[in-house]
């Protein structure tokens, strides 16, 4: 189930920006998301493959860049910012 492996790769964002110092808001996003997606019943590429992007900005806790991430998840299988992120912190 896609969820699952957007959940891993949110959390381990999240323990990437505690590491850099974000802010609360931003680690609380990520935070809120993993908890909307680990929710969900169905599997957010079916939302995706019907509604687009439209159909993951309308599930509560998760905004514009956030679903942005998800849908480029769904089409390439990665996350560039993820990507950035672990480069920044190694």
């Amino acid at each position: 189930m896609v969820n699952k492996e957007i959940s891993k790769i949110f959390n381990d964002i999240v323990n990437l920006l505690e590491i850099k110092g974000e802010t609360f808001f931003r680690i609380n996003a990520y935070k809120k998301a993993i908890k909307a997606l680990t929710s969900l019943q169905t599997d957010i590429s079916d939302i995706y493959k019907e509604k687009g992007i439209r159909g993951i900005k309308e599930i509560k806790n998760i905004g514009e860049s956030i679903a942005q991430k998800i849908e480029e998840y769904i089409k390439k299988r990665k996350i560039k910012y993820y990507e950035n992120l672990k480069e920044e912190t190694a």
